[in-house]
């Protein structure tokens, strides 16, 4: 069963269905928004997201915070995986790369 990422409302609503993944692009071209916006409101949801799991599981590390939500959301590809790293704050990305290294 696949995902698709649906934006209402300025949300990320994840839908499970049968379907495609669909690009910045499609998403902004199938709202009639700007591909900038689609990308500043994945941003915001995967920040809020990842505080959100941050505060509920208290003894993860960051890693197996961003490793479940790569699960979650189906991600599998480095390609992909690569693309949604991309998405976090410059501060989440840095304790990342500060965990490992321990």
């Amino acid at each position: 069963m696949k995902k698709n990422v649906i934006i209402r409302d300025d949300k990320i609503e994840v839908v499970y269905e049968i379907g495609e993944h669909m690009s910045g692009t499609e998403i902004a071209d199938r709202l009639n928004i700007t591909r900038s916006a689609v990308s500043q409101i994945l941003k915001r949801s995967i920040k809020s997201i990842y505080f959100k799991l941050k505060n509920k599981y208290k003894n993860y590390s960051t890693i197996q915070i961003i490793s479940t939500m790569a699960y979650v959301f189906n991600i599998k590809t480095d390609m992909e995986y690569k693309k949604f790293f991309k998405l976090f704050p410059e501060k989440i990305k840095g304790e990342v790369n500060d965990e490992a290294r321990k």
